[in-house]
C-alpha cells in the first residue's frame, strides 16, 4: 500500500468553505509529498480550480448505506489510501472498513461540537411560525422532544461518542470546541489524546481593492437552521431608510432562496439584490465596505477571513468560540455583536454605514489580521504523517 495517499470524503465537493479548505490543505500536502483524492457523492466540476493537484473520484452509494462500505473497502485497496479524512461528517461501517484495508480514519469536524442537534431544534423551532397544524405539533410533540426529554441532544451525544470511538483522529477549530467535547460527553484521557485543534488559513491578498463602493455584502449559503439570512433581511429594513446610497447584495444559493425573496418582497426592501451561488466572489469582495453574518452558529466562517483579507469590515453575532477567535476584540478585527441583539447589530451596521472614517480605520486593522497557512498546513501534516508511523 503507497501509505503517501490521503482522501477526504465529502457529499459533494467542492460547494462551500469546508471544501475550499480541503482545497487548500491538499495544495500543501501535495508540496510535501502526499497524493491527495477526495471522493464524494456529487463532484460540481465547474467549481474546481482549473490547477488542484486533488484527484477527484465520484461515489455510487450514500455513506450511510452498507454498500458503500464494500465501495470504500474497493477504493482504499485500488488506490492505496493510506488515511480516509471524513469531512463534516461522521464515518459510517468505520471498523468493517478499518479491518479489511488498514486504513486510518480522521474526522475532521468544520463547525462547532453538536451542531447536528443544534440545527434540527432550530428547524423544528420553527414550526411555531408556521401554520395552524405546524403550531400544534410543535406544541404537542416537538416540543418536549427538544426542550423536555431532550432527544436530539441525548441522540447527538451517542453519534459523537461513537465516532470518537472508531476513529484514529478527530479534528476541531478551536480549543474551546475540544474543551466542550470533551466537559459534554466526559471524555477518558485516552478519547481526549484523539482530539487534535487545527485551525484554518486563509491566504493573503496581493493587492486588494480598498477603494470601496456603498455595499453591504452576504456571502454563503441560504439555509434557514444556521445562516438565518432573513435576520439580515430584518435589520435591512431598520437601516436602509434614509441610507439609499448603499446596497445590500445577497451572493450565495440554498433552500431558503425563495422565502427569502418573498420577505424581501413582501418587506418592500430597497436597495437589495439577490446574487445566486457565483463562481468568482472576488468580484464582490472587491466592491464590498461591509461583510454580515447574522448566523444562528458558525464554526468558524471562512467568508469573513476572506473579508478581513480584502479589506473588508466584518460584523456577526457572537454566537461561537470560532467567531471569537475571528472577530475579538471586537472594533479591531471587525465588529462582534452580543447573540443575538437585533437592535445592537442595527445600531453598530448603521453606524458604520455613516461613518467612512470608522470603516477605514478597521479596514486597516482587518488586513493586518494573520492566518498563517504554513501553522496550519503543519499541523495536518504532522498529524497524517504520526498515523502512518503508528
Amino acid at each position: 500500500m503507497n501509505e503517501r495517499t490521503i482522501a477526504f470524503v465529502h457529499t459533494q465537493f467542492p460547494c462551500g468553505g469546508a471544501e475550499r479548505v480541503t482545497l487548500d490543505i491538499g495544495r500543501y500536502l501535495h508540496g510535501r509529498g502526499y497524493r491527495v483524492m477526495a471522493l464524494c457523492r456529487e463532484h460540481l466540476a465547474e467549481a474546481m480550480p482549473e490547477d488542484s493537484p486533488v484527484e477527484v473520484r465520484i461515489l455510487r452509494h450514500k455513506l450511510k448505506r452498507p454498500a458503500s462500505a464494500d465501495e470504500l473497502v474497493k477504493v482504499v485497496r485500488d488506490e492505496g489510501i493510506g488515511i480516509l479524512i471524513y469531512v463534516c461528517i461522521h464515518p459510517f461501517f468505520t471498523q468493517r472498513i478499518k479491518e479489511q484495508t488498514g486504513v486510518k480514519v480522521v474526522s475532521a469536524n468544520h463547525g462547532i461540537p453538536f451542531w447536528n442537534a443544534l440545527g434540527k431544534k432550530t428547524r423544528l423551532e420553527r414550526l411555531k411560525e408556521g401554520t395552524l397544524w405546524q403550531r400544534l405539533r410543535w406544541h404537542l410533540y416537538y416540543r418536549a422532544r427538544c426542550n423536555w426529554f431532550h432527544v436530539y441532544d441525548r441522540r447527538c451525544d451517542r453519534e459523537y461518542r461513537r465516532a470518537l470511538t472508531e476513529v484514529d483522529a478527530y479534528t476541531v477549530l478551536c480549543p474551546e470546541y475540544r474543551e466542550e467535547l470533551v466537559k459534554r460527553l466526559r471524555l477518558g484521557e485516552g478519547m481526549q489524546k484523539k482530539i487534535h485543534v487545527i485551525g484554518n488559513y486563509q491566504d493573503p491578498v496581493d493587492s486588494p481593492q480598498l477603494q470601496k463602493e456603498n455595499v453591504v455584502l452576504y456571502m454563503g449559503r441560504l439555509t434557514y437552521a444556521d445562516k438565518r439570512v432573513d435576520r439580515l433581511l430584518d435589520i435591512w429594513a431598520r437601516v436602509q431608510p434614509g441610507r439609499t446610497g448603499w446596497h445590500l447584495l445577497i451572493v450565495g444559493d440554498g433552500t431558503e432562496r425563495h422565502t427569502l425573496e418573498e420577505k424581501a418582497r413582501n418587506m418592500g426592501l430597497q436597495g437589495i439584490s439577490f446574487e445566486g451561488r457565483q463562481a468568482r466572489p472576488q468580484p464582490y469582495y472587491d466592491r464590498a465596505a461591509l461583510l454580515c453574518l447574522t448566523s444562528q452558529f458558525e464554526g468558524w466562517g471562512l467568508v469573513i477571513t476572506e473579508a478581513q483579507a480584502n479589506g473588508v469590515v466584518p460584523l456577526a453575532f457572537d454566537c461561537s468560540a470560532g467567531i471569537r477567535h475571528l472577530i475579538a476584540p471586537s472594533g479591531t478585527n471587525g465588529v462582534l455583536i452580543p447573540a443575538f441583539d437585533m437592535d445592537e447589530y442595527a445600531r453598530q451596521l448603521a453606524r458604520l454605514m455613516d461613518d467612512k472614517g470608522l470603516r477605514l480605520r478597521i479596514q486597516d486593522q482587518v488586513l493586518k489580521k494573520p492566518y498563517p497557512l504554513e501553522i496550519v498546513g503543519q499541523g495536518y501534516f504532522q498529524l497524517y504523517e504520526s498515523l502512518l508511523q503508528s
